[in-house]
């Protein structure tokens, strides 16, 4: 008996295999089958068939339909309709506005994200109703900034004393153009001496004409310490201003000042 090019089968079945040879099959037919599916399985493992993978996402610039082909370069899956948010900006929130899903607004320079539609109250409420939280806060403002100033030499030497006002003129002034305050204590705020004072010296804080606190040194030592015993509101247009001592102190040199204050409102 010769070796077979194809699998033997004993019995017919026309829809499957086809014709089968009738008899039981002898070992050497056995055998051969065995061979073959071998071979078959051994073809498989050495040769393995990939898979197909994503060659290219193209969008259609007419619909904005997605079609994704395989990298058998005619295999395709699509078109898709692709989803998109509609943002709206709507600026500084408003009162008794209609506001729908995915608007953005600001508030106290803070930038906000819509999340169900509602129509808002008179005043911002960062809260919720019973279809869950009217926003949320995607990018907080910087709160905290920086004003600082620097007087070289003798602190206050040329700064003339006015006789008609409490205190001396001032060293330096800082005008806002926006709501900030100063925290109770000044707490993060610096002020120092490049050289030390003989005597002790009180530098006084004025918002506009109101006195509001002091900066105090004391004799041999370049830290300063302020005292601002409640948080100071200032509004734009309102002025800081930092006095001179009453009097000029012969060893004190440098003066330097970083106040720590805060955007917004107390």
């Amino acid at each position: 008996m010769s070796a077979f090019d194809d699998i033997v089968y004993r019995t017919d079945d026309i829809t499957r295999w086809g014709a089968g040879i009738g008899f039981d099959l002898p070992a050497e037919y056995i055998d051969n089958n065995f061979w073959l599916l071998d071979q078959r399985v051994a073809d498989i493992e050495n040769n393995p068939r990939l898979p197909l993978e994503i060659g290219a996402f193209t969008i259609d610039p007419i619909t904005g339909r997605m079609t994704i082909t395989l990298s058998d370069g005619y295999t395709s899956f699509g078109p898709f309709t692709i989803p998109v948010a509609a943002f709206r900006f709507t600026g500084e929130f408003q009162a008794l506005f209609p506001y729908r899903t995915n608007d953005l607004v600001t508030n106290n320079e803070n930038l906000y994200l819509v999340l169900h539609p509602f129509t808002s109250g008179a005043t911002f409420e960062f809260g919720a109703d019973i279809d869950g939280p009217f926003y949320a806060l995607i990018m907080p403002s910087p709160r905290l900034f920086d004003i600082g100033f620097f007087y070289p030499g003798r602190p206050g030497y040329g700064v003339e004393i006015d006789e008609f006002t409490y205190a001396p003129n001032a060293m330096f002034s800082y005008r806002s153009v926006r709501d900030f305050y100063l925290p109770a204590l000044l707490d993060g705020s610096l002020c120092g001496l490049r050289t030390a004072p003989a005597e002790d010296m009180v530098f006084i804080m004025f918002k506009n004409e109101t006195f509001i606190g002091t900066i105090d040194f004391t004799a041999g030592l370049v830290d300063g310490v302020f005292t601002l015993a409640a948080s100071v509101q200032f509004e734009a247009g309102d002025v800081f201003r930092v006095l001179r001592d009453s009097f000029i102190d012969l060893d004190a040199r440098d003066l330097t000042l970083t106040v720590k204050a805060t955007l917004g409102t107390i």
